[in-house]
């Protein structure tokens, strides 16, 4: 009896962790998504040249 409890324990700590591990990384992987993003804009912000002249694609006056 004692085994079978054991047994339906471990089971269940088995699915539980499995579904812990997977939320975990999913988690993880959107933290390293945000923090690329955030070196993206940094990138662009720091290298950004504001004398150089940006192309238009209208005509002004």
């Amino acid at each position: 009896m004692l085994t079978m409890i054991d047994q339906l324990y471990d089971r269940s700590y088995q699915s539980a962790r499995a579904q812990m591990n997977i939320e975990t990384a999913k988690q993880i992987r959107l933290l390293f998504l945000s923090v690329g993003a955030a070196f993206r804009a940094l990138n662009r912000i720091e290298y950004a040249a504001p004398w150089a002249e940006r192309r238009r694609t209208g005509h002004c006056g």
